[in-house]
């Protein structure tokens, strides 16, 4: 069934083709299809779907509370460490998954991805003051960052740190209004705290 469905679909893209009076041919990609419109080639410049690539400076205001702009790339070493956690963790073996996120972090402790890599860790084990710990040093080194702002509220939550809680949904709310469930949230622990 799939299969004629494909074959279908190829037929109509090759009627359409000979109905504009053109057969588009592979070797003929950089000529015009129609007077003007030359197909999309992909680029340095342009993604894989034809929307332009989007550098982080030019999507975030200067002003912006969001996280730094420089392009950090890992350490290979910190890389490997991430991958080895992130299997351990789904092995289930959560002990050796944060001993070897912490020996990572030892050379980098400043290093974003590690504190919530670990946090998320502490987290599966039902460690929360610990991951509340890596999850605040992670928000000290990316001021702003949504995805940390939602695991440090989410933990303070669980930890029944309702002000600290309110204080991060607050400032994703800040950060984006159209995030699910953080105004809900900040709604939710306003009334929780008034009573």
């Amino acid at each position: 069934m799939f299969a004629l469905f494909v074959l279908a679909a190829v037929g109509v893209i090759i009627a359409a083709a000979l109905i504009l009076g053109r057969q588009i041919k592979p070797h003929e990609l950089e000529q015009e299809i129609a007077p003007g419109v030359k197909p999309f080639i992909p680029s340095e410049e342009m993604g894989v779907f034809g929307t332009r690539r989007v550098r982080l400076d030019e999507f975030l205001a200067p002003e912006s509370p969001g996280f730094s702009l420089e392009a950090d790339e890992n350490d290979p070493a910190v890389e490997q460490a991430l991958e080895a956690g992130n299997e351990l963790l789904y092995e289930g073996e959560k002990e050796r998954a944060v001993e070897t996120l912490l020996a990572a972090l030892a050379d980098e402790p400043d290093n974003p991805d590690l504190l919530l890599a670990i946090g998320d860790a502490y987290r599966e084990m039902n460690l929360y003051e610990q991951a509340l710990d890596s999850f605040q040093k992670a928000r000290d080194v990316l001021p702003g960052d949504v995805s940390v702002l939602e695991r440090l509220a989410e933990t303070s939550e669980i930890l029944g740190l309702e002000a600290q809680a309110l204080e991060a949904y607050r400032e994703i709310v800040q950060i984006n209004p159209e995030i699910a469930g953080a105004g809900e949230a900040v709604e939710r622990l306003e009334a929780e705290t008034k009573h």
